[in-house]
């Protein structure tokens, strides 16, 4: 297992065999579209920022990895390979 340095959503990482990641539509993007915020979201600002986020998702050459990768790492923030974190929980079971 490699330690690789990406930039994911504007934030530096250090992950492990992350060398799919600076392939990643999201690159570049403010974070804040793919995590929650720190302060509280209102339901219908969330819906709108995770449709956001993954739209930016679906025109992705690496989605499958990022997907992929949140599940094997059990992701439990975030939008990754096109999946909020209650569609993860429910690809794990």
């Amino acid at each position: 297992s490699t330690l690789d340095l990406v930039v994911l959503g504007g934030m530096p990482m250090s992950v492990p065999n992350a060398e799919w990641m600076p392939a990643g539509a999201c690159r570049g993007e403010d974070a804040r579209l793919f995590f929650s915020p720190g302060e509280k979201e209102g339901r219908d600002e969330r819906a709108l920022r995770e449709h956001a986020a993954k739209e930016i998702c679906k025109q992705c050459l690496v989605q499958n990895d990022c997907l992929n990768y949140a599940l094997r790492n059990r992701e439990r923030q975030g939008i990754w390979g096109g999946t909020t974190e209650t569609e993860r929980i429910a690809l794990w079971r």
